[in-house]
């Protein structure tokens, strides 16, 4: 996955192969950071909600200890707002994904056309790496980096990789993806029978899981960051060499 890393040489039969179609990408990478921009605000909106929630039961904590009808209304609008923004957040990252699958797919092939450097993963990986158990934790940033590293237009029929501008956000893109998207699986989540029966283990809840979600908000933040400048610089490089049969 290091930029560094050494990559098999191309045959004598790439090297010499003509260059296939390059198809617009821009279309595809438009799409998927505006719906990435979209999962990242969401989440965001969830992270508020969750603060919102450890700040009522605060309130009951450090009051009488027992909650009043109001906060119990204003802890379940609250809490039916949370869900309705995770299931906003769903929604929007499974359509985030497809599109990515298909910039993914798209560059993989036009990477193809452009440059002669050959791949560590074949084909059905861009989209398999990505749902394989195990190999997910990993195969998805080498193919990135791969696609990458044969788009960069200084080295356009070069056998390997110079200046990796674009391939140089894979690594921290993957790293914060990964803590991001795992960290808030590990939280506790309180309910409203928490606070009427055990106020303060449902403070304590509460807080942990804010904070633990807002800790995996940073990362997505942060990942939807480097992919959306990835995609944008990977779509940028392969303009420059779509084919007018193409467009």
């Amino acid at each position: 996955m290091s930029d560094n890393e050494p990559m098999p040489p191309p045959s004598a039969a790439e090297q010499s192969r003509s260059p296939g179609v390059v198809r617009p990408l821009a279309g595809y990478g438009l799409a998927a950071t505006i719906l990435i921009g979209l999962v990242a605000a969401l989440v965001a909106a969830v992270c508020l909600a969750m603060w919102s929630v450890h700040s009522i039961v605060a309130e009951i904590v450090g009051g009488t200890g027992t909650a009043t009808t109001s906060q119990l209304a204003r802890l379940s609008d609250t809490e039916r707002l949370s869900s309705a923004l995770r299931g906003g957040m769903i929604i929007a990252a499974l359509v985030a994904a497809l599109l990515l699958l298909l910039w993914l797919n798209r560059a993989r092939a036009n990477a193809e056309s452009i440059s002669p450097m050959r791949h560590r993963l074949s084909k059905g990986w861009v989209t398999g790496g990505w749902f394989c158990p195990v190999v997910n934790l990993w195969f998805p940033a080498v193919v990135m980096t791969d696609i990458c590293r044969a788009s960069d237009s200084s080295r356009v029929g070069a056998a390997t990789p110079r200046h990796p501008e674009a391939g140089g956000l894979v690594v921290p893109w993957w790293i914060m993806w990964i803590v991001g998207w795992w960290l808030p699986f590990f939280y506790l989540y309180g309910t409203r029978e928490d606070v009427i029966t055990m106020p303060a283990q449902a403070l304590d809840v509460s807080r942990t899981e804010a904070v633990t979600y807002t800790m995996g908000a940073v990362g997505l933040a942060g990942a939807a960051v480097c992919l959306t400048l990835i995609i944008r610089r990977v779509s940028s490089r392969q303009e420059m060499f779509v084919s007018p049969s193409g467009a």
